[in-house]
């Protein structure tokens, strides 16, 4: 073979390798930046898919509720489908369509004997199933058939091709004839992504074949969205057209290599295979990661074209690798807490280096306003002043909502430039933190922008970080003095620690004694309180029948004087006996937290007629003064307890008279400061001891407690007073000199309502009848006029129930000797079965009996409707119960308490039975 033939085809040889290993770098390096490209855009279709699905069901919702709005029914065969929709129908029970409401375009398989939904979705496999209730109306399954037509609808909205797998994985597909050549490589796709999450990629390539796919699941929106799934899937075409150029530029290249080897061989082998050369070298540097590289090939043909191509792509895979790192240098730099002048600097030299700006400035945000404080590039081509207005609705805006980013002023000219100045907020946390200027003379591509909006979105973090850090900095250094300051006081309380150790150790076991005993205090004050409760009863109850007999006995007036006046001694203890009883019980009330208090609305001048009433004739008896002053005088209005005010006065006048054999006893009433009033007990009697003063209001202790002192008394009105005082707010102070008198004061805050000033007295001589139980009456008890009714009263029942005998005897006694007759019962069992039978005008009811009590009674009573209104008293002798409110909230018509006031009971009597 000649040398000139080897030669050409060595040569050609060499061309055909040369040009074949260049093609082949340059098809795999632009085979793999198509395909890249060729995900992302798979990626903006399944999105497109999700927006696309999501307006196809809301264009359907919104013709439902059009039509729904104007007729309010479908009827088959009348009503035409809304547009848009493929089915429509009436749903009941989840699980069936209402008869005569269902109708369907031809889309829809109707061949189903049943209406229900299973059997529909069986027949119609690729129906989507929408609800919708009415308001106030029925449930409504709507939807649309993705047959081959919407999927081709679907598919040029999102750009790329679709297929929808059921359940048993039947398939069908968007432009059906020409891709249904994929259904294999399809069927692999949907195998591997029915385990990935949704917009997971699956790639495949056989020769020129080349596909990639997504997976895509119908959300919650849709009743049966678990029956569907979507596959997105995109041929890659541009391989195709690069495989094809190529393969063309092969031959071409080919063909005239073999003419110019022929003709040219000495000329351009040369040259060409250095120029291939360079295209292997820039390749395999590629290759390493670097785009660095550049061909420097001044050629016209192919593989100038070539050259340029690819110097093209490297330029711009450069810029994208140089903008990458310089994000991740600066996150590296933001997460080692650099100050915010390093932060800064190095955000403004990254945004400038992004597309060759011109300048860009940072200014922070401060309460006075902003302050330049970083810049890099030409930043005196826009002076602050420009800046200043947009940079103060920056800031004013940023306060309130996002202020827009890369705001634009429009093009400015200053010296030699024209520019355009970009504003972006740097913020953090919804808080605006500085704004960044930015000048540039052409306006940023889009990419720019997100790559400075990605650096800037960091330089908020790394400001406020640093902002932070140089607080945490400070307050480190302060912590760091007051540790100094505090190791000397640390150890102090180290010490002290220990110390407090042994006592806590100490107080522990104490606190469990002391729980241990208020344990055991607890148990003894519920068992004092049961026990005077119990107690109360059982003295009260055997008391009333002898007070009640006693005074039977006195009224009478079938004895002698002599036997009156005996009789009267007795009845005059016996409620001596009660007042100390009453004492005892108010005490232990006291005690254990159970006394409440009343906010009475009274008069003045009742009280002092009660308190005349009680202690005038014993006054007048002993020869003592009994003078009250009341520097209020007129009619004088007072709110406190009533009950509890009155029993001071009465303990602390009962005192004077007690222990003043001779003299005065005065009682005067002033106005205190603001609305308050003042009670001042005077007496002539023996006096009080200075060491005396100090015991005299504890409980059972008396200035003389010897077996022989002259003056009785259970010592218990003094500490009663002073209780019942702290109780409704007033304090009560004692004045005394021994053998010269005593004045207890009782000054009470707040009480009066209104109130006149005109000062009255009230002698001694003035003296009447007292008709109020006391424990001070030694003769001339009043009781009640019961002669005048007594005709009337013949015909008049009164039903009486108590289960003690002598209660009931006494009780039976005191009514019949006013004139009534009576009906007896033991128990609310015979109390119910005598009402049966006769109905009196009133009953007088014990609240404690055996079998049934007076409470189960009265209810029983409130519930027959004959006896619903039937007066009934209850008689308790329970006083340590709240017996007022538990009566009034039963049903009782009113209360009388053990012993039996007779007056106070026959104007009760006469109250209910008038009315």
């Amino acid at each position: 073979m000649k040398l000139n033939i080897r030669i050409i085809l060595i040569n050609l040889a060499i061309v055909v390798m040369i040009l074949g290993g260049g093609a082949l770098a340059f098809y795999s390096i632009m085979f793999n930046i198509i395909s890249s490209q060729q995900k992302r855009y798979l990626q903006n279709s399944a999105n497109n898919l999700l927006i696309t699905l999501d307006d196809l069901f809301l264009q359907t919702e919104s013709a439902l509720k059009i039509h729904l709005s104007s007729r309010n029914e479908f009827l088959p065969g009348k009503t035409a489908l809304p547009p848009g929709l493929d089915f429509v129908g009436v749903i009941k029970d989840d699980s069936l369509f209402e008869p005569g409401t269902f109708i369907a375009s031809p889309n829809v398989n109707t061949s189903f004997e049943k209406l229900s939904v299973a059997e529909f979705t069986q027949k119609n496999p690729y129906a989507t199933i929408l609800e919708y209730s009415s308001p106030g109306g029925p449930r409504y399954y709507y939807g649309v058939v993705l047959n081959r037509e919407l999927l081709n609808y679907i598919s040029i909205r999102v750009g790329a091709e679709i297929s929808v797998y059921t359940p048993n994985k039947e398939v069908e597909f968007s432009n059906h004839t020409v891709n249904r050549q994929y259904l294999y490589i399809v069927n692999t796709a949907y195998n591997f992504l029915s385990q990935k999450s949704n917009f997971d990629i699956y790639s495949y390539q056989s020769g020129t074949d080349y596909l990639i796919a997504t997976i895509y699941r119908i959300g919650h929106s849709v009743i049966n969205a678990g029956d569907f799934t979507i596959i997105i899937f995109s041929t890659l075409k541009e391989a195709e057209t690069l495989s094809s150029s190529v393969q063309n530029a092969l031959v071409i290249l080919a063909i005239a290599g073999v003419f110019l080897s022929i003709i040219l061989t000495f000329v351009f082998t040369g040259r060409m295979r250095r120029q291939i050369d360079e295209l292997n070298t820039a390749t395999d540097i590629v290759k390493t990661g670097s785009f660095n590289a550049r061909l420097d090939i001044e050629s016209k043909d192919e593989i100038g074209d070539l050259a340029e191509a690819f110097n093209k792509m490297l330029n711009e895979l450069d810029r994208q690798e140089r903008m990458k790192n310089d994000y991740t240098d600066f996150i590296s730099l933001i997460n080692r807490n650099p100050d915010q002048k390093e932060i800064g600097e190095t955000a403004l030299e990254k945004i400038v280096r992004a597309d060759n700006l011109l300048y860009a400035k940072v200014y922070l945000k401060w309460a006075a306003g902003s302050e330049l404080v970083f810049s890099r590039g030409h930043a005196e081509l826009s002076p602050v002043t420009e800046s200043k207005k947009i940079l103060d609705e920056i800031f004013k805006y940023g306060e309130e909502q996002s202020y827009p980013a890369f705001t634009s002023t429009g093009e400015v000219v200053s010296g030699k430039y024209r520019f355009r100045r970009y504003y972006v907020p740097v913020s953090y946390g919804g808080n605006t933190l500085a704004a960044v200027e930015i000048g540039s003379e052409n306006e940023l591509a889009d990419e720019i922008k997100e790559h400075i909006r990605k650096i800037i979105a960091q330089l908020g973090i790394g400001l406020n970080n640093a902002q932070t850090l140089k607080i945490l900095e400070n307050l480190v250094t302060e912590l760091k003095q007051l540790n100094e300051e505090s190791h000397d006081q640390n150890q102090k309380i180290l010490e002290q620690n220990e110390k407090l150790r042994e006592l806590h150790s100490e107080l522990t076991v104490k606190a469990e004694e002391l729980s241990v005993q208020m344990k055991r205090a607890e148990e003894m004050t519920e068992l004092k309180s049961r026990f005077l409760a119990t107690i109360s009863h059982e003295l009260r109850t055997p008391l009333s029948t002898m007070l009640g007999l006693t005074e039977l006995v006195v009224r009478s007036g079938s004895h002698d004087h002599k036997t009156t006046e005996r009789l009267s001694v007795v009845l005059n203890s016996g409620k001596r006996l009660l007042f100390l009883i009453n004492g005892i019980l108010d005490l232990s009330k006291i005690e254990a937290g159970k006394m409440d208090v009343h906010n009475d609305l009274f008069s003045l001048e009742d009280i002092i007629e009660e308190l005349k009433n009680t202690f005038l004739v014993n006054a007048s008896e002993r020869g003592i003064d009994f003078i009250v002053k009341n520097n209020f005088g007129g009619v004088t209005t007072l709110q406190t307890d009533r009950y509890k005010l009155l029993q001071i006065l009465i303990n602390l006048l009962g005192n004077a008279f007690k222990f003043t054999e001779a003299g005065l006893v005065e009682l005067i009433i002033i106005p205190a400061k603001g609305n308050g009033i003042e009670f001042a007990v005077k007496d002539t009697g023996i006096g009080i001891a200075p060491e005396a003063q100090q015991i005299i209001f504890e409980e059972f202790r008396q200035v003389d407690s010897s077996s022989t002192r002259k003056h009785g008394g259970s010592g218990l009105g003094l500490t009663i007073s002073e209780k019942f005082a702290e109780l409704i707010g007033g304090r009560l102070h004692l004045s005394s000199s021994l053998n010269v008198g005593s004045v207890f004061t009782l000054t009470i805050p707040e009480i009066v309502v209104t109130a006149n000033f005109a000062p009255v007295s009230f002698p001694a001589e003035d003296a009447e009848v007292n008709t109020r139980e006391s424990p001070f009456y030694t003769a001339n008890i009043k009781l009640p006029e019961t002669g005048d009714y007594t005709s009337a009263r013949k015909d008049i029942d009164i039903l009486i129930v108590d289960d003690d005998p002598e209660t009931l005897f006494t009780m039976n006694e005191i009514i019949r000797t006013a004139g009534f007759r009576t009906l007896l019962a033991k128990n609310g069992i015979e109390c119910l079965e005598i009402l049966e039978k006769k109905i009196p005008a009133l009953v007088l009811m014990d609240i404690m009996m055996p079998r049934m009590d007076g409470m189960q009674a009265i209810r029983l009573i409130r519930a027959d409707e004959k006896l619903k209104n039937l007066p009934v008293i209850a008689l308790t002798a329970r006083a340590m119960t709240e017996e007022r409110e538990i009566i009034n909230s039963a049903g009782f018509s009113s209360y009388v308490s053990k012993p039996v006031d007779t007056t106070a009971l026959f104007q009760i009597i006469n109250a209910l039975i008038s009315d």
